[in-house]
């Protein structure tokens, strides 16, 4: 089975605070992994640091076998969202996913589910979070990591 994330001995502090010591793992191809702590734990921090958007303080990344430092062209196939979702209000759940999609220049059937079709200002909490994941989700085959923190 493939790698597609790779976490080896990676620090991160803040100051005097250290919030990830030697936080190791690793994801295979196909698996589900969530993180799950008390407020201040690292799992926001760690989904930054996989995305290049802190700099580690030690250890090294690896996703898809490419050390993250050598180049962030594996950001092309890696979907985020990082805290709470927004979206342009006045769009439809159809209309966000297919502008993302052709943002990526790509095309789909996109089909509105749950929403209803109606606007974002309308949305449960859980409906902006499905309709992010879906954006998050869009990205050209092998869509190897789907990060939702």
């Amino acid at each position: 089975m493939e790698t597609i994330l790779q976490v080896n001995a990676v620090k991160k502090h803040y100051g005097p605070v250290q919030v990830l010591r030697q936080c190791t793992l690793e994801i295979q191809a196909g698996e589900i992994y969530g993180l799950l702590g008390i407020n201040g734990a690292g799992k926001t921090s760690l989904m930054k640091l996989v995305l290049g958007l802190q700099k580690l303080d030690g250890g090294n990344i690896f996703v898809l076998g490419r050390e993250i430092r050598d180049s962030p062209a594996y950001l092309a196939q890696v979907g985020s969202i990082i805290e709470t979702p927004s979206f342009y209000e006045h769009l439809t759940a159809q209309a966000l996913l297919t502008m993302h999609l052709a943002y990526l220049g790509r095309e789909g059937d996109i089909t509105a589910g749950r929403p209803g079709g109606r606007d974002a200002t309308h949305w449960a909490i859980f409906l902006r979070d499905e309709t992010a994941l879906g954006v998050g989700s869009c990205h050209p085959p092998p869509t190897p990591l789907t990060a939702a923190g």
